[in-house]
């Protein structure tokens, strides 16, 4: 997908979640009426409905997406944010196992998000070992899913990461900028195991509550905090 039609994507998601759903629907259909074989404008048409509530319709146009594309990981993935909206959390379970299963490895972001529904799916049906599990390969797949964290934190005493101090917000852009260091500086795009993941987090963590005067970060310039950030090496 091209930067301009990324661009354009967000602005329909930006309308959705707005309760602008009129607007988002016919600029998504424009998109389609132009590209009508673009699978992920019509996982966002799909997607658009189940925001504004309208989820047999959501359900009726993955299903088509489906029966012609039963290899598309993204398709499996909006079934189950359809069926978690209607509290069926068996279905959405073994529609977000589907989407795992599907997703190129490549596609970290898309697999960190399915595993954190997931694991959502399991704590839902009082399977906690299977949802601690998922939260943690959404981790591994995306350090930056933030939302995986709090699960982590909230639902169990022995999750082995330090607490954060400060601002979560700023954390997160902290935390950004060293895993792509880390990363970078190893040659690689991804953690090679949880293991890996936990301990390079845990020092991030540690170095980051070491900063004095945590709460004067926001206070900063983006190009003053990035300055301090780079000052700080947790490796």
């Amino acid at each position: 997908m091209t930067g301009k039609m990324e661009e354009k994507i967000k602005q329909i998601m930006e309308l959705a979640l707005g309760a602008k759903w009129d607007e988002a629907r016919r600029l998504i259909q424009k998109v389609l009426e132009g590209e009508s074989g673009n699978l992920e404008a019509r996982i966002i048409q799909a997607d658009i409905e189940t925001i504004a509530g309208n989820e047999q319709e959501a359900f009726r146009q993955l299903r088509t997406i489906l029966r012609e594309y039963p290899e598309y990981g993204p398709a499996y993935y909006s079934m189950g944010i359809c069926h978690s909206r209607q509290g069926r959390w068996d279905q959405a379970k073994t529609f977000f196992e589907k989407s795992v299963s599907k997703l190129d490895p490549d596609q970290t972001e898309a697999l960190s998000d399915a595993y954190l529904q997931l694991g959502v799916s399991c704590w839902e049906q009082r399977l906690r070992d299977e949802a601690m599990e998922s939260w943690k390969k959404s981790l591994a797949f995306n350090p930056a899913q933030w939302k995986a964290r709090e699960y982590l934190e909230e639902f169990t005493s022995d999750y082995s990461q330090p607490k954060i101090l400060g601002d979560p917000e700023l954390f997160q852009e902290f935390q950004t900028l060293q895993v792509q260091d880390y990363l970078n500086s190893r040659g690689k795009t991804r953690f090679d195991t949880l293991e890996e993941t936990n301990e390079v987090i845990r020092k991030i963590v540690s170095s980051w509550n070491t900063i004095p005067d945590k709460w004067k970060v926001a206070d900063l310039s983006p190009e003053e905090r990035l300055r301090l950030f780079k000052t700080v090496s947790p490796f």
